[in-house]
């Protein structure tokens, strides 16, 4: 009898969904920018940082991986790498989206880009929740005046441990996936 409890314990562990939910919030205009990651809207990583050195970062580390040959003799096991990437990819295939907030405010400086770069935006937000059947909006505003983006972005995903059991065995067997949409209606 002990056994039977434990193994429907188990079950229902590895069949509850995890909920995982990210914030990020970034203003080129203030130079400020700030990522929370919350499991069970607990939070586990709140990090603040200042954007204009980030983006320096990455200017400067695209234009070193400009200057240098690729020549590394620290190559990974090339078996390895493709079986983490097939466990990725059918992981990725099996996280729910709950729900995708956007809001915020683009401007490059010319209004006829920033209205086709707003409008391409809100275009691919709109056909992704037509796919994925996630809830959420995305208000995206245009700044016609100056450079500046303003991005508050709010998601939140779900996903069961038997997922990542299932990843690791399918990606195990090598058996090849295509990665297909689940709809979920939540009410």
């Amino acid at each position: 009898m002990k056994y039977l409890v434990l193994a429907v314990i188990f079950l229902h562990i590895i069949a509850s969904p995890i909920l995982i939910s990210a914030l990020f919030s970034g203003d080129t205009d203030k130079g400020y920018g700030k990522i929370t990651i919350k499991l069970f809207f607990i939070p586990i990583f709140v990090k603040s940082f200042d954007l204009n050195i980030v983006l320096r970062a990455v200017e400067k580390k695209h234009n070193e991986s400009e200057s240098e040959n690729g020549d590394s003799n620290n190559k990974p096991n090339k078996s390895l790498k493709r079986y983490l990437l097939r466990v990725a990819k059918i992981f990725i295939a099996r996280i729910r989206f709950r729900v995708v907030d956007i809001d915020g405010i683009m401007g490059s400086g010319d209004a006829a880009v920033t209205a086709v770069a707003v409008g391409s935006i809100c275009a691919g937000y709109d056909s992704a929740r037509a796919v994925m059947g996630f809830d959420g909006e995305c208000n995206m505003r245009c700044e016609y005046d100056y450079e500046r983006i303003c991005l508050d972005s709010y998601c939140i995903i779900s996903f069961c441990l038997a997922d990542t059991i299932f990843a690791l065995i399918a990606a195990a067997f090598n058996k090849p996936t295509s990665i297909t949409v689940r709809r979920e209606v939540y009410g």
